[in-house]
């Protein structure tokens, strides 16, 4: 949706950034696959507001499956492992949907980079999700992931229903 560090400022007119990525995605929409996926990135410029409005104006045109963040496990970044700002983000896209009566809705947090020990990373984030819960619902119900190994080595990291954002083979230079 916005794969930039900042949310929606890849100009500097926000608003009509903002536009012309929501034009471009219920185009998406539209087009022979009436699926799609949304990633919201959610770190450093955006807030709880902009988000829900985005999630409203998406949802109003029959986006339902948002992943909130993108490769929040990379070392040496703003977002590295800030696993409250991740929940809270899944948790305003979560109670927008549920206002908005949105049906059948998927939220999902970051896929984590393939870097090796994506696993481990969805586990102790999930924990920390339980634990921001206090015995509520987790506001997400399924987890992205990136995974460019052999597809015959593929296993499944967490017992928590997966869904494969990007998905690869290895190949000699990192951008093939």
């Amino acid at each position: 949706f916005a794969n930039n560090r900042q949310f929606t400022s890849f100009r500097e007119d926000h608003m009509g950034a903002l536009t012309r990525v929501f034009d471009r995605t219920v185009w998406a929409k539209y087009q022979e696959n009436q699926n799609s996926t949304v990633i919201l990135e959610t770190f450093t410029e955006a807030t709880p507001e902009n988000v829900a409005s985005t999630v409203e104006m998406l949802a109003a045109y029959g986006c339902t499956t948002f992943i909130v963040g993108n490769e929040t496990n990379i070392p040496d970044t703003p977002w590295f492992n800030k696993f409250d700002i991740e929940y809270n983000f899944c948790k305003v896209v979560w109670d927008k949907l549920v206002s908005l009566g949105v049906k059948n809705f998927k939220v999902g947090p970051a896929a984590p980079a393939y870097l090796g020990g994506a696993g481990e990373y969805q586990r102790e984030r999930l924990k920390a999700f339980k634990d921001f819960a206090k015995g509520e619902a987790i506001p997400v119900n399924f987890q992205p992931t990136h995974y460019y190994g052999s597809v015959n080595t593929m296993q499944d990291w967490i017992s928590f229903p997966d869904y494969f954002s990007e998905l690869g083979s290895p190949a000699p230079e990192f951008y093939q």
